[in-house]
């Protein structure tokens, strides 16, 4: 599949020290390429300057969106900049040919500057009660008074400022806000309940037709059908009983559950509790690094915990499947850890504990959630006894998977 590129401004400055190979530095307002999307752990791939690397996407935003967030002021301001900047180079060219024309352009008349100006508000679409005649010498009028003042302007090519509407793009209204840095608190005070109807809307849609989809989470889905599908998300009342099309692509719901949680205003496992949380990834495997995991757990929000708690048995649930979806335990930690753990700065160090936190939490669920004795690792490893019955998965809606059978063999009877 090609991978999109798109144009990105910075929103700040970024500049390892010491610099690091394979890594983009740049300036605050640079515009650069993006290439793709950004992984799961908040870096994209991009070029600056002929050269190829990776870079924080929290670093950037697209150019299109700073076009649309920019008010009309600005973008008539920037459109005149760049209408100045390209006409630069016609205008000097233009110099000695107008010395010969001997043209006395301080005895033009003052109405003049008015009628292009008027020609201005026509170019931006605005109404005007003033007419178009005498627009040429106006235009020529106003070349020379730009000149004499340092700057540049042209009659041949008016229409070389884009057109920019007269009132600012209507703003899409939508029925609820999920996305683009929305709060846990506004969707509970929205849908009245803790936990987000998205997250068991998404998850049950997965458990009960993805599930078994090879790269599930892994995979990208198309952008415009994920655009597409959040929209819909958006638009619908909360509570309403909305239901994802079972023929939508596994990677869509997927991809959306991922973004939602990516883009919470404060991430599920909070900024508060970061270093607390990387601190009990760190320790050695064994009962402390779980009992240490299942206390900072409980110092969450309430809401934060119960949310958790659902993803975490919803992902040991998918991680069942690992044979068929290819996820297992630890690719669902490099998938979710960064998102449900992140810094206020991006750390490659980090996210890599973040990924060993939340295999934790889904290794050792009963452990870290519903208060059961953890197991030492080597107990954990020991086999089962022959009589022990094998434990039957249950999905996020509480009912059982049925456990995966074996043909009886017959028995041996020969002597």
């Amino acid at each position: 599949m090609e991978l999109e590129v798109k144009p990105v401004k910075a929103l700040a400055g970024y500049a390892p020290d010491p610099p690091v190979a394979g890594v983009l530095t740049f300036a605050k307002s640079d515009v650069f390429f993006m290439y793709g999307e950004p992984e799961d752990d908040g870096w994209a791939r991009g070029e600056f300057n002929s050269k190829l690397g990776w870079f924080p996407f929290s670093y950037v935003v697209g150019w299109e969106e700073q076009l649309e967030a920019e008010t009309e002021a600005e973008q008539m301001e920037r459109a005149m900049s760049k209408y100045v900047e390209v006409e630069k180079e016609q205008i000097e060219a233009e110099k000695e040919a107008e010395k010969k024309e001997g043209i006395d352009y301080e005895s033009a008349d003052r109405n003049e500057v008015e009628l292009v100006l008027n020609q201005l508000l026509v170019n931006r679409g605005e109404q005007t009660d003033k007419g178009p005649g005498a627009i040429s010498t106006g235009a020529t009028f106003l070349k020379s008074k730009i000149k004499k003042l340092g700057g540049t302007s042209t009659p041949s090519s008016p229409n070389i400022i884009p057109p920019v509407p007269s009132t600012a793009p209507p703003t899409k209204t939508r029925k609820r806000k999920l996305f683009g840095g929305v709060s846990l608190a506004e969707i509970k005070e929205l849908e009245g309940n803790n936990m987000p109807e998205i997250v068991t809307l998404l998850c049950g849609h997965i458990v009960a037709y993805c599930i078994d989809a090879d790269g599930l989470f892994r995979l990208s889905p198309d952008l415009n059908q994920l655009t597409n599908f959040i929209d819909l998300l958006e638009d619908s009342t909360p509570n309403s009983g909305f239901e994802v099309d079972t023929e939508l692509d596994p990677a869509v719901p997927a991809g959306a559950l991922k973004k939602f949680f990516r883009e919470l205003d404060d991430p599920l496992l909070t900024f508060d509790h970061h270093d607390e949380f990387l601190a009990a990834g760190q320790l050695p495997e064994g009962v402390q690094r779980t009992l240490e995991m299942r206390r900072v757990v409980e110092t969450l929000p309430e809401q934060n915990i119960e949310i958790l708690k659902y993803l975490c048995k919803f992902l040991k649930l998918v991680s069942s499947h690992s044979d068929k979806n290819q996820m297992g335990v630890r690719n669902l930690g490099i998938v979710f850890g960064p998102t449900l753990l992140r810094s206020r700065e991006i750390s490659v160090a980090g996210n890599l504990f973040a990924q060993e936190v939340l295999r934790v939490m889904i290794d050792h669920y009963d452990a870290v959630f519903e208060g059961a004795t953890p197991t030492p690792p080597a107990a954990a490893a020991a086999p089962a006894a022959p009589a022990a019955a094998t434990p039957t998965p249950v999905s996020s809606s509480g009912d059982s998977i049925p456990a995966a059978t074996t043909e009886q063999q017959p028995a041996d009877n020969t002597s």
